[in-house]
């Protein structure tokens, strides 16, 4: 082997090495959740569509949200997850119709 070549088995070895490096990697951001945050909020705001679908369905009866609680801390959530978003807690007409494209 000559001055400054590199044997094979090191290039080999620093190629697994990264693969696994990369797959650690991998199971550490998926397993911690560590990027979920950028996609709750787009499920939240398609459940707060379906959420205002419904209601509108109703006909935007005055009972219906008491019945059927959004985010309010009840048993009976429509989506607890979505309690940490201010938009989520207590969505109003208001709120509903400018989600749905209705004012």
């Amino acid at each position: 082997m000559s001055k400054g070549a590199m044997p094979v088995p090191y290039i080999i070895a620093i190629v697994i090495g990264i693969i696994v490096i990369g797959v650690l990697a991998y199971m550490f951001v998926t397993k911690t959740g560590i990027f979920s945050g950028f996609t709750s909020e787009q499920e939240c705001k398609a459940k707060l569509k379906v959420w205002c679908t419904q209601w509108q369905l109703s006909g935007f009866d005055p009972l219906w949200p008491h019945d059927n609680p959004f985010a309010s801390g009840q048993d009976n959530d429509f989506a607890p997850e979505c309690r940490s978003f201010s938009w989520a807690r207590n969505p109003s007409r208001d709120d509903c119709e400018k989600e749905l494209g209705l004012k």
